[in-house]
């Protein structure tokens, strides 16, 4: 199951990454704001409710691909704890609803 929830996670993040280039892309052209704050706010919800759900999972596979890749280890300091995952979970579920809001109200 972790490594599911792990993959999930990224793929969530690719989606809302697309989501995005097709805000960006039709953002003239499609006028609905609602469903402008669904498709941007959604794949991050989902990523941050996965980062808080399976924060120990995260944390498992993060340390076992830190100790595979010497490079990871920079990037991450040596490795995220199963807090740092709830945390960032927890951001991005709230700035997904910033963003969802935001393009809603017109701002």
């Amino acid at each position: 199951m972790s490594r599911l929830a792990w993959r999930g996670y990224w793929w969530t993040i690719a989606g809302w990454l697309l989501a995005l280039v097709v805000y960006l892309v039709l953002r003239q052209s499609v006028e609905n704001k609602l469903l402008w704050g669904i498709v941007l706010s959604f794949p991050l919800f989902l990523a941050g409710i996965n980062l808080v759900l399976f924060s120990e999972s995260h944390e498992r596979i993060c340390a076992s691909e830190v100790a595979r890749h010497r490079w990871l280890r920079v990037v991450t300091m040596g490795g995220y704890s199963r807090r740092t995952f709830l945390i960032t979970g927890l951001i991005a579920v709230a700035m997904s609803i910033l963003i969802g809001v935001s393009l809603v109200g017109g701002r």
